[in-house]
């Protein structure tokens, strides 16, 4: 599906934010969007090495620190017109207080996105997929969440309990006695369906030490179920 014709399916590439921090050319972020849900990963620059970690006890200050400054959610969208609302089932970052909601509209072959509720404007560019599909499933208990679009997935695996609403992660973290891997235990992927066996292997993560592996050999380490 073009998203020009109608619709927003399909992996999307941020090129530009501007709120009052100013501009951001350099946060990568990755939305892909099925018929209805979606799941978005958003990764600051100057990320540190990750080599070696595999846990959350191994981070190193720097590490964390990066860590806490990614954002992430994934849930539903609903649609409206040119009006859009990201409804956020599973957050990197505590829920917010005001809801992800926009206005969009063309802009040759970008999609100007427009804060409703939050004064911020983004600039979108649309990855056409190489093979057709798509699909989204969801764990038993509610705490996960997979979108296939093509040959991306995106999945989201929610921390239990839940944050504090309108907290903040970093501040969090630093708090005297704080359990350090249950406020991390957040789990966003992005990946690609390899062709040659149908193999989901991640390429990008919220917690990089997953990258480069695939989902089969994560099982029951913050993956949900392997489908193809």
């Amino acid at each position: 599906m073009d998203p020009a014709a109608g619709g927003y399916r399909g992996l999307w590439r941020r090129r530009l934010l501007r709120d009052a921090q100013g501009e951001d050319r350099d946060t990568r972020v990755w939305w892909l969007q099925g018929d209805d849900y979606y799941v978005d990963l958003r990764q600051p620059p100057d990320r540190p090495d990750f080599a070696g970690v595999t846990a959350f006890d191994q981070l190193s200050n720097q590490q964390l620190a990066w860590l806490v400054r990614q954002q992430g959610f994934a849930g539903r969208l609903h649609i409206d017109g040119s009006r859009l609302h990201w409804q956020r089932s599973i957050d990197l970052q505590p829920p917010a207080d005001l809801a992800d909601i926009g206005t969009v509209h063309w802009d040759g072959a970008c999609l100007l996105e427009q804060g409703l509720l939050a004064e911020y404007a983004e600039e979108w560019l649309w990855q056409p997929p190489a093979i057709p599909g798509s699909g989204a499933w969801a764990t038993p208990d509610g705490r996960g969440l997979r979108v296939v679009v093509g040959e991306w997935f995106m999945q989201a695996v929610e921390r239990r309990p839940a944050l504090p609403r309108g907290m903040d992660l970093a501040a969090l973290i630093m708090q005297p006695g704080a359990d350090r891997a249950a406020l991390l235990d957040c789990t966003i992927d992005f990946g690609v369906i390899e062709t040659t066996d149908r193999e989901f292997r991640i390429r990008h993560s919220s917690h990089p030490w997953r990258e480069g592996r695939k989902l089969a050999e994560l099982a029951g380490t913050g993956s949900i179920c392997n489908r193809p």
